[in-house]
C-alpha cells in the first residue's frame, strides 16, 4: 500500500530488507542504458558506472577515495564475488550480455521476466560458458523468474533450459533456479517479488 510510485516502492522494500537484516549490506545502483544502446551497456557499466560507484563508496573493492580512472578491469575481477547484475524485461536481455561478456566482473545474475537470448547473443554466451579459461570465474547464483501469464514466459523458460543443457556451469537447484509465478504478467507486481527474492535469498547468500 506504499504510495509514491514504482521507484519509491523499490526503495521502501530495500530499506526494510536492510533494516530487518534480511539481506547483506548492499549498495543498489539503478542505471538506465542511454549512452551506447542496449548492446553496449555492459561496456558503459565497466567504463563509467562501476568505477564511479566503487571509488565513491566504501565497497569491498577497496577503491574508496580514488579517482574512477584508477579503477582497472583487474580490480573489478578481484571484487566480482561482491557484485551482482540484474535486470527486468529489456534489462534481462542486457543481463544475458553481461554474463557473456563480463563473467570476470560479476558472480551473481538476476533475470526478471527474461528477454530472449537469441542470435549472436546466444552464440557468445554459449562460448563464454564453455570456455575453459573462464572456469576460474564461478557463477555463484543465477536467478530466473517469470510470471506464467507473461508474454515472455515461454521464451524465457526455453532459454533457461537451453543453457542448463549447454553448460555444466549452471546447475539447477545449486547455483541457478527458475521460479514460476502463477498468474503474474509482465508488470511491476511481478518484478518487485524478484527484487525481494534476489536480495533476501539469492545474492551474496551462496
Amino acid at each position: 500500500s506504499y504510495k509514491g510510485g514504482y521507484t519509491e516502492v523499490a526503495k521502501c522494500l530495500l530499506d526494510n530488507l536492510h533494516y530487518y537484516k534480511l539481506c547483506e549490506p548492499t549498495i543498489v545502483v539503478t542505471p538506465t542504458e542511454n549512452l551506447n544502446g542496449t548492446a553496449n551497456f555492459w561496456r558503459e557499466m565497466e567504463d563509467y558506472i562501476i568505477p564511479l560507484i566503487e571509488t565513491r563508496y566504501r565497497t569491498k573493492a577497496g577503491m574508496y577515495g580514488r579517482e574512477p580512472a584508477d579503477f582497472k578491469p583487474g580490480d573489478m575481477a578481484l571484487s566480482r564475488t561482491s557484485r551482482a547484475f540484474a535486470g527486468l524485461s529489456l534489462g534481462s536481455i542486457i543481463t544475458w550480455d553481461v554474463m557473456s561478456r563480463s563473467l570476470d566482473k560479476y558472480a551473481y545474475y538476476g533475470f526478471y521476466s527474461g528477454g530472449t537470448c537469441s542470435g549472436d547473443r546466444k552464440i557468445m554466451l554459449r562460448r563464454t560458458l564453455r570456455n575453459k579459461d573462464n572456469e576460474i570465474y564461478d557463477i555463484k547464483f543465477a536467478y530466473h523468474s517469470c510470471g506464467t501469464a507473461d508474454v515472455m514466459y515461454a521464451d524465457h523458460a526455453a532459454d533457461y533450459r537451453y543453457f542448463l543443457k549447454e553448460s555444466d556451469r549452471l546447475r539447477e537447484g545449486e547455483n541457478t533456479v527458475f521460479l514460476d509465478k502463477p498468474g503474474f504478467g509482465h508488470n511491476f507486481s511481478s518484478w518487485i517479488i524478484d527484487l525481494y527474492n534476489t536480495m533476501a535469498f539469492d545474492f551474496f547468500k551462496h
